[in-house]
């Protein structure tokens, strides 16, 4: 055994003896260690480290890890369980899981985390699922499986059999049972009819009133297709109308959504409606409080003390945008409650839209400490003043922010960081962080994301040779990772982006990758090997609108980023330098034929081609070359032409000739097109809808298909 193995082996002792006296914290410290350590191995060391247990270099199934990460992760999941940390200890399991699909303690784990949570059910598909997976992996593959440990699971899934059954058998023979005595006591009463009163004192049902006349659960179906404003107008019927509703938690759908310059009193009546409705669950929570513009930034200070110091209702997620909100007055407000925080501990989601750029980001991460989904977004590109060097007194504030600086790591899920492009202009030499609250640069960099699975950023600037380790770090520890986008990062070059990727070796697979308003040094991406770019392979959308790459550079990324066939929906818009054939470069060299981009992403179902220098030519072009590289009878599910202006009626009916549907969706926002043509073809079926704006200005639109921030201070 090498000096690295009995490392691990020392500190995985030393985890175990702390679990077992008690110390289940530094326990799970010391298993998260463990993971990290086996997570960072090579596969080549992996490979070893399996040959030195008796191992063949890699599994029959499942990914190549370490031979004692499994059991690490199985050990870290019961020292969650003993700190009532259920959602962590969940993971683990669903990770092991994933890890070996054949882990017979994986699903041992993952069914007794379901019957602690009372879901018999989902424990027993688990155990059933792995039985099932288990048993063809050792008939069809031949696995060696402990049989004590495949005998425990097959029993605890026989277990758990019985019961169910036993129970679905007690249910049926009480329903039997209560319907015998139903019929028992209407035979009873025809007998000996009931003795009544000369005068019935009982008031009269009305019949037009549902809850009279309906049971429960009909009554609160009908009232979930009732529009939640007119429900509340439903509140002021009657007393009993109102008592009714209340106690129906399911109509809310657990949402808090304040109106538009909502102020205080109205929150707080808000809120109370929310507590006498929610008290009806055994758990009072809020999956969601929506906070928008408020009257003043006072209200706005009293709405944010009431959620900083909720103790009842446990909120999942929470929504501030306002034009009045930042980091500073979050702090102001925790100062003036001594920093309690306990509304902030539940919370999985946050989204912040601020007036100004955070100077200090990792003091979030403690604020918010199960924070799975992280969205900030800077709203205005005005310097404002801080009262950062007021805090600095406050020896709470001190020690929160040296907990922060101590992080490392964090289970965020997604991460977006979308910044006002403004700020970059506003960056002006000599101004120092502080004493105005604005940052360029991306913040929550230097933070370790293993759970991390979409990646959002926009409107910052970076320098490769400062950042580009950081982005690496990033990239390499996010084994999960399946959606990246970046819009307007200033600096950022496609070539240092796939350097990133090359440096990194990240072991994650993208579906989705956006690098829009992106320059690019074609002489250095025809440089890449494809090999080094396995994060690709799977990638479903690749998306570099606004990009200045070339005819042959936009290839060699097509062959990079499709190495398995996988890539269907690309969007080309508003290119620099791509000159796709059109009537003037029909007969030159210094173009692209559809065909060549078809043959390049044979699997092609969505392209966008917005604000490109098409015409009628290029049209039937596009219909020849579909024909011949996919047959006649080609199709395509989403094709956005907008803004082409040198496209017009007959250019549309050149591409979608036939009697066959060609287009799902097909978008020409921007081009004036008679609608009697746009009708024809809707009507005789080449297409299934037709979206068409002659009057917009713009592709590009925030909210829609862009989240570069509009600069508010114009307004």
């Amino acid at each position: 055994m090498d000096l690295e193995e009995e490392v691990l082996d020392e500190k995985s002792k030393l985890a175990v003896l702390h679990f077992r006296s008690g110390s289940y914290t530094k326990a799970a410290e010391l298993f998260s260690e463990l993971v990290r350590s086996m997570d960072g191995y090579s596969e080549t060391y992996l490979a070893s480290a399996r040959t030195r247990y008796n191992l063949s270099e890699r599994p029959i199934v499942g990914s190549l890890i370490h031979p004692k990460l499994l059991q690490v992760l199985d050990q870290r999941a019961a020292t969650w369980e003993k700190l009532k940390d259920p959602q962590r200890a969940f993971r683990d399991a669903k990770k092991m899981i994933s890890l070996d699909p054949t882990s017979c303690k994986a699903y041992l784990r993952l069914g007794k985390l379901y019957l602690k949570e009372g879901k018999e059910l989902e424990a027993y598909k688990t155990y059933q699922r792995g039985v099932f997976t288990i048993e063809r992996a050792i008939e069809k593959l031949g696995l060696e499986v402990l049989p004590k440990l495949i005998a425990q699971l097959k029993e605890q899934y026989r277990k758990l059999n019985r019961e169910l059954k036993a129970k679905k058998e007690s249910s049926v023979n009480v329903a039997q049972q209560i319907e015998q005595k139903r019929t028992q006591q209407r035979r009873l009463d025809e007998v000996i009819p009931a003795k009544r009163p000369k005068k019935d004192t009982t008031p009269q049902r009305n019949p037009l009133d549902p809850f009279q006349i309906l049971p429960f659960e009909i009554v609160e179906h009908i009232f979930r297709q009732v529009p939640g404003k007119d429900l509340f107008k439903c509140h002021l019927v009657c007393k009993g109308w109102y008592t009714g509703l209340t106690h129906m938690p399911k109509l809310y759908r657990d949402s808090f959504v304040l109106r538009h310059r909502v102020n205080a009193r109205e929150y707080f009546s808000g809120l109370q409606l929310m507590h006498r409705i929610e008290k009806n669950l055994a758990l009072p929570s809020l999956r969601l409080i929506r906070l928008g513009a408020t009257r003043d930034v006072d209200n706005l200070g009293y709405i944010l003390e009431s959620i900083i110091t909720e103790k009842t209702l446990r909120i999942k997620r929470l929504e501030i945008v306002n034009l009045d909100m930042n980091i500073d007055l979050l702090f102001q407000k925790l100062q003036k409650k001594d920093f309690e925080r306990r509304g902030l501990e539940s919370i999985e989601s946050l989204k912040l839209g601020i007036n100004t750029s955070i100077y200090e980001s990792k003091p979030l991460l403690e604020l918010f400490p199960n924070l799975q989904r992280l969205e900030i977004l800077c709203l205005d590109c005005k310097l404002r003043g801080s009262s950062y060097k007021t805090l600095l007194q406050s020896k709470e504030y001190n020690h929160l922010m040296y907990t922060a600086g101590q992080r490392i790591e964090s289970n965020i899920c997604s991460l977006t960081l979308v910044n006002n492009p403004g700020l970059i202009e506003a960056n002006q030499p000599g101004v120092q962080v502080g004493s105005l609250t604005f940052l360029a640069s991306p913040p929550l960099l230097d933070v370790r994301y293993p759970e991390l699975e979409e990646y959002t950023l926009v409107g910052y600037a970076i320098t490769p040779a400062r950042y580009g380790l950081l982005f690496s770090h990033l990239l390499s520890a996010s084994e999960l990772l399946r959606a990246l986008y970046f819009e307007q990062v200033e600096g950022l070059t496609l070539h240092d982006f796939l350097q990133f990727i090359c440096v990194a070796k990240p072991r994650c697979k993208l579906k989705t990758l956006t690098v829009r308003n992106a320059t690019a040094d074609e002489a250095l991406i025809e440089t890449f090997n494809v090999l080094d770019f396995g994060c690709l392979s799977e990638l479903k959308c690749l998306d570099i609108y606004d990009s200045s790459i070339s005819n042959k550079s936009l290839l060699k990324l097509l062959e990079l980023a499709n190495q398995e066939g996988a890539l269907e929906h690309i969007n080309l818009g508003h290119p620099e330098k791509i000159a796709l054939t059109n009537d003037r470069r029909s007969m030159g060299g210094d173009k692209l034929d559809f065909s060549v981009l078809l043959q390049a992403v044979p699997n092609l179902q969505s392209l966008v081609l917005c604000e490109q220098d098409l015409d009628n030519y290029s049209m039937r072009q596009f219909a020849t070359d579909l024909s011949r590289v996919r047959g006649a009878s080609w199709s395509l599910q989403y094709l956005d032409l907008s803004f082409c202006q040198g496209i017009d009626g007959v250019g549309l009916m050149s591409l979608l000739g036939g009697n066959i549907p060609r287009v799902k969706t097909l978008v020409l926002d921007g081009l004036d097109i008679n609608i009697q043509t746009l009708n024809y073809c809707v009507k005789k079926g080449l297409v299934g809808e037709i979206k068409c704006d002659p009057q917009k200005q713009k592709w590009i639109q925030y909210g829609v298909n862009s989240r570069i921030i509009p600069n508010l201070s114009k307004r």
